[in-house]
């Protein structure tokens, strides 16, 4: 209680006097059920504002379960489980598989047809939804236009198999994600949108929606900065998204896409990671150890990575040897996988820079001696020592650093 601001502990006085509990037993009953979380208790206080009758001795211990008992009392009607599963069952699977904040318009249209036209009764039960939704997000990202759970016990929760009412499968969370990234990447969303909550939307929905008051009137200025946010999230997390929905072949087909690769150039490591996402895969291993072998060229410049892939995948791909025929399987199918992907670099016609192109193998190439290089030090290296059990190596260099790498050596 001494951590609530001034209006908080007014609300508590004035409710606390609608039953026969003092102000110090009223405080005292919230923080033994707040149990050390100030966002149980602040959502007491708002209970108790909406309901001053409020039961305190029957409140749900965790965050999650509170929540949701403000939901029932919300949307009341017979079919608010049916409610949840149109409306706020899909809005918190986004947001339970998500890895960072999730701009309001994407969320709003997660499990919407963008092709079919929405009643305004939908609207407005979406609406309706979405404010429950954002109480259960960081305040100060609502403001800003985002969504992310603010508890971990949401998430928990919403995954718990004892709560059958609204209960959400990971795996479903999941294949949502994946076809919301996707559809923004590959499905017009060039930054300015796509279909499928992917930050886009018609221009009948959108004129639909501006009658609905200022706050909508508001998100259509906002449209354009909510889409493009949603394009750098679909960029960095998309193939992480698709292989966790076990869409490997999309994750493929977006790894081996030069355009994609220009994007992600810019996140030379975050790049690389998404390449070990598909183990066992030796086309994307390869592709993968070009980057690592790459990452110092793009920190200086990340459009250095159109030469680096040409001249580090000249040996896999038989530039300059002899040239197999692979029928798909083995290294043959990864060597014609590799020429057709630097065939693709050396061929894109939206370069808008001019490249350096290797005419020979004078850069150190994937799947050679080489496995990668590691970075950190700004002046030269003089000592370099690996850990009894070889999964660690120290460096030291003349800029008088220390660097320690821990990550599969």
């Amino acid at each position: 209680s001494e951590n609530m601001d001034g209006a908080s502990q007014g609300s508590l006085r004035v409710t606390s006097h609608s039953f026969r509990l003092s102000f110090e037993e009223t405080t005292q009953l919230i923080c033994e059920k707040a149990n050390g979380v100030f966002m149980y208790a602040k959502e007491v206080l708002r209970q108790l504002e909406n309901d001053p009758t409020l039961d305190l001795e029957s409140l749900p211990k965790g965050l999650a379960e509170l929540y949701m008992t403000r939901y029932v009392k919300t949307f009341p009607s017979h079919d608010a489980l049916d409610q949840f599963e149109e409306h706020s069952g899909p809005m918190l699977a986004l947001l339970l598989a998500s890895r960072g904040p999730l701009p309001v318009e994407v969320v709003r249209r997660a499990g919407v047809d963008p092709r079919v036209k929405q009643k305004r009764s939908f609207k407005e039960q979406r609406r309706c939804h979405l404010e429950f939704v954002k109480t259960m997000c960081v305040g100060s990202l609502v403001e800003i236009g985002e969504l992310q759970f603010s508890h971990k016990s949401f998430a928990d929760w919403l995954l718990d198999k004892k709560n059958k009412k609204f209960r959400i499968k990971l795996r479903t969370a999941q294949r949502l994600m994946a076809d919301v990234c996707w559809e923004e990447l590959r499905g017009g969303g060039d930054g300015g949108g796509g279909g499928g909550g992917g930050g886009g939307s018609s221009d009948e929905d959108s004129s639909d929606d501006d009658q609905g008051g200022g706050e909508e009137n508001e998100r259509g200025h906002c449209g354009a900065e909510s889409s493009s946010k949603f394009h750098k999230y679909a960029l960095t997390h998309g193939v992480a998204h698709l292989v966790a929905a076990k869409r490997e072949k999309d994750a493929r087909t977006l790894m081996l896409d030069v355009g994609w690769l220009l994007s992600r150039a810019s996140d030379g490591v975050r790049l690389r990671e998404d390449y070990r996402l598909l183990k066992g895969d030796r086309t994307m291993e390869v592709v993968g150890q070009a980057i690592d072998l790459s990452l110092s060229d793009l920190r200086k410049d990340p459009r250095r990575v159109v030469g680096q892939l040409v001249g580090r995948l000249m040996a896999v791909a038989g530039v300059g040897g002899v040239e197999r025929k692979g029928g798909g399987k083995g290294e043959g199918g990864v060597e014609e996988e590799i020429g057709a992907l630097r065939r693709r670099l050396l061929e894109y016609p939206r370069y808008e820079f001019d490249w350096w192109c290797p005419s020979g193998m004078t850069l150190d190439q994937a799947g050679g001696a080489c496995l990668r290089q590691m970075l950190g030090h700004e002046g030269g290296v003089t000592s370099v020592a690996f850990s009894p059990d070889g999964q660690s190596v120290v460096s030291g260099s003349t800029s008088k650093t220390i660097h320690e790498k821990l990550d599969d050596i």
